[in-house]
């Protein structure tokens, strides 16, 4: 359906794979690869990476995935995770500090992330430990590689980062 869509003028879908096979999901991200925003809802303990690179403008995930290796070249990934009253654990800090370090030393596409989950203090100073160049109350700011200005901010429902890109 998605590639007779996008014979047309097609730029944006939204589709739930709550009740998708896993057959379908390669068919799914390999057509969705070619879009411009793609909104997309896993079912719980959903395990995945595209076959295909996403080069998305916008990404919207609903659900567990939360490998953000896979995101890197979209340029905004917002990030609704299905956690159990919406808090996130150590392990995802863990993993979210590693991928902050890798963007930091890598050249990609990425400019602005925001997860929406509340999250401990303990776990938002594990996710910036040893990304930041300078700190203030709410937010760390970081140079990458690729010389784009980024900063890490956060509220109680949600954690996020920005990229300048006015240079």
């Amino acid at each position: 359906m998605i590639r007779l869509l996008n014979n047309g003028m097609l730029q944006e879908v939204m589709y739930s794979m709550t009740d998708s096979s896993k057959e379908c999901y390669n068919a799914v991200f390999n057509e969705a690869a070619k879009l411009k925003k793609f909104s997309v809802q896993f079912p719980p303990k959903f395990r995945f990476s595209p076959p295909t690179p996403l080069k998305l403008d916008e990404l919207t995930v609903s659900g567990p995935w939360l490998k953000m290796d896979d995101f890197m070249d979209c340029k905004t990934v917002n990030i609704f995770p299905d956690i159990k009253e919406n808090k996130l654990k150590w392990n995802i800090a863990v993993n979210l500090n590693k991928f902050f370090k890798r963007l930091k030393g890598s050249e990609c596409r990425i400019e602005n992330i925001c997860i929406k989950a509340k999250m401990e203090d303990k776990f938002r100073l594990r996710i910036i430990k040893g990304v930041g160049d300078t700190f203030e109350e709410f937010n760390v700011n970081f140079l990458r590689k690729d010389r784009k200005k980024s900063m890490i901010w956060w509220t109680e429902k949600e954690f996020c980062m920005e990229t300048d890109v006015s240079d």
